[in-house]
């Protein structure tokens, strides 16, 4: 899924394995468009439940090429994803 935040140009990938007859595992990613590109010093990816609490906060350091995160979750479960750069940011909810 692509993105466009704050002049830049991101995508996320979003993998789904079942553990068992409940629950999945997740697996995120977030990473530029452009793959010859870094992630900016500063963007911050946040995992939220469905309370949207966050249980999760990832932030990218100077030469990330990309925020990855693995998770848990029971089938019918909401979360979020929130990403935020500088004064920009864009929030996704999701049902496993």
């Amino acid at each position: 899924m692509g993105v466009e935040l704050g002049g830049l140009s991101l995508t996320i990938v979003m993998g789904i394995l079942s553990k068992s007859a409940n629950q999945n595992s997740i697996f995120l990613r977030l990473y530029p468009t452009d793959k010859s590109s870094r992630l900016p010093a500063g963007l911050i990816l946040r995992i939220l439940d469905g309370n949207t609490e966050v249980f999760k906060e990832l932030i990218a350091r100077e030469g990330d090429i990309l925020l990855q995160y693995k998770f848990w979750g029971n089938k019918g479960e909401v979360f979020w994803i929130q990403i935020q750069y500088q004064s920009s940011q864009l929030a996704e909810a999701f049902i496993i």
